[in-house]
């Protein structure tokens, strides 16, 4: 493809997006005047992702290269006749780190945690489908340190077997009507698109499971609700998930953290009290 081709197929990727108009704009003057240039590193990302582009330490250019190679996500999704639609939905989750970054830096970039995250977009291994996303992925247990109370899980959901991971993108409405709909989409798209991928059940790590928060949540949270759905197998009390998750970064002293929503309010109230639980649903 020539670059006249490639960044008229780009720009047209780039409105479907939720960029501002104004990174837009930067993002294709400054890949047009480094064509040559951002091709030759894209390739060379693509061939060691982890070595070249997580270790490059340049925010900027992690941003420009992972939208660079937006173009060849498209063609690897028509490859597997995967929906465009699906592709866009689950590319938010880009323009969402690239906004998160911009606030916090006040420049365009990703951290090295947002280019490691976003490769398995890339990879084909992560999908938005309604409001949640799901990984493909085998089960392990390294997240649960309670070796001793998993003996019956492990038997009935071996290490090393099938199982998509739900993550919850932060912002995400988790109200019933949209968490069944997202399960629904997630077993028609497997189902349809990944017919190999036999897996046996779903599962997620998230503070969003850990039981102590029934304590704090009224009966009627849509978060409650949704860790509802789940067997919880294992948790860990610690407050930097839920706290970064909630308050996008952590401060030096209580007093400094943002007090602007009701779930903000009872977390600050309830610090002491946070940790992360995980939970299966088993298929």
């Amino acid at each position: 493809m020539d670059k006249k081709s490639f960044i008229l197929q780009l720009e047209v990727i780039l409105k479907k997006l939720d960029f501002r108009e104004e990174v837009n704009k930067e993002v294709i003057d400054y890949i047009s005047k480094k064509y040559i240039t951002i091709s030759n590193m894209s390739k060379e990302a693509k061939n060691d992702w982890e070595n070249y582009l997580i270790n490059m330490g340049n925010p900027y250019m992690s941003l420009i290269i992972l939208i660079y190679m937006i173009v060849d996500l498209e063609k690897l999704y028509k490859a597997r006749n995967l929906p465009n639609y699906v592709m866009i939905d689950t590319l938010s989750d880009l323009t969402l780190r690239q906004k998160l970054y911009y606030e916090e830096y006040n420049k365009l970039g990703l951290t090295q945690e947002d280019v490691c995250w976003l490769k398995h977009i890339y990879d084909l291994n992560i999908f938005k489908l309604g409001t949640l996303q799901y990984e493909l992925a085998t089960m392990n247990y390294e997240e649960c340190s309670q070796e001793e109370s998993l003996s019956k899980i492990k038997q009935r959901l071996p290490e090393g077997e099938s199982i998509l991971k739900i993550h919850i993108r932060r912002g995400v409405n988790l109200s019933k009507q949209h968490v069944d709909k997202s399960f629904n989409l997630s077993k028609e798209f497997f189902k349809k698109y990944y017919p190999e991928f036999n897996y046996v059940a779903y599962t997620c790590s998230s503070w969003m499971l850990y039981s102590k928060n029934s304590e704090f949540f009224s009966v009627n949270s849509n978060i409650l609700n949704f860790s509802n759905r789940f067997e919880l197998i294992c948790e860990t009390q610690r407050s930097d998930l839920p706290i970064k998750y909630i308050f996008k970064k952590e401060y030096e002293n209580i007093e400094d953290y943002p007090k602007q929503t009701s779930l903000q309010k009872k977390v600050l109230e309830n610090f002491n009290n946070l940790g992360v639980g995980y939970g299966v649903i088993y298929i």
